[in-house]
């Protein structure tokens, strides 16, 4: 019988001895690792600020900031 998956543990249900109850065991416990999503929106405040002095200063090289933009956004909303 293959293992049920859920969201936490994979689990595998087995017969003891005689007894012939099913006991599930936690093979594997699956922890979510740590994400650091604050330090993403302290990097995204920074980079609107640099934005939009670029905007106001008429920075030629005003694009060098959208990718850190774009990338500490989708980081901070834990898309990706």
């Amino acid at each position: 019988m293959p293992p049920y998956f859920c969201r936490a543990f994979a689990v595998l249900p087995i017969t003891i001895g005689t007894i012939g109850r099913q006991v599930k065991i936690k093979l594997l416990k699956m922890e979510q690792k740590k994400k650091y999503r604050g330090i993403w929106g302290l990097v995204f405040l920074v980079s609107t600020a640099a934005l939009i002095f670029a905007i106001y200063s008429q920075w030629e090289w005003l694009t060098l900031i959208l990718p850190f933009l774009a990338t500490s956004f989708v980081k901070a909303m834990d898309i990706v």
